[in-house]
């Protein structure tokens, strides 16, 4: 039987929204500090959020992800991070729902002619 203390325990866990906060934060050259001020929080709570030694609310996940500027896609990958379900839907364009998305991306391909167009997806692959 090995014995480990609360913290070796908590610690030794990998904390993906510590890491993924860190991660937007230095990507979008902010402080703590800036951050902090940002969301309307202390620096020292944005810290162990970001040390793992604080756990947020699902709306403190999503104050964060706004006041960092994350893309809504990204939003999602935050709160699964946190321990919540994801707020945002994805839907595939082929999918009934989207149908006048499809007809308008359609006219304005058909707009193109005779030049050459191409819709793709974030992933550079060609849409539909």
């Amino acid at each position: 039987m090995v014995k480990a203390t609360t913290w070796q325990v908590l610690m030794s866990r990998p904390h993906d929204f510590a890491a993924s906060l860190r991660w937007w934060r230095r990507k979008r050259s902010l402080s703590q500090l800036d951050l902090a001020g940002r969301t309307d929080i202390s620096q020292r709570h944005l810290s162990f959020l970001e040390l793992g030694r604080a756990s947020p609310s699902r709306d403190m996940v999503i104050r964060l992800a706004i006041a960092l500027d994350v893309p809504l896609r990204q939003h999602n990958s935050l709160l699964i991070a946190a321990g919540f379900a994801p707020v945002w839907r994805q839907t595939n364009l082929a999918a009934p729902e989207l149908g006048q998305i499809r007809s308008a991306l359609d006219f304005m391909l058909a707009q193109q002619e005779p030049f050459p167009a191409v819709a793709v997806d974030r992933t550079g692959s060609a849409a539909g």
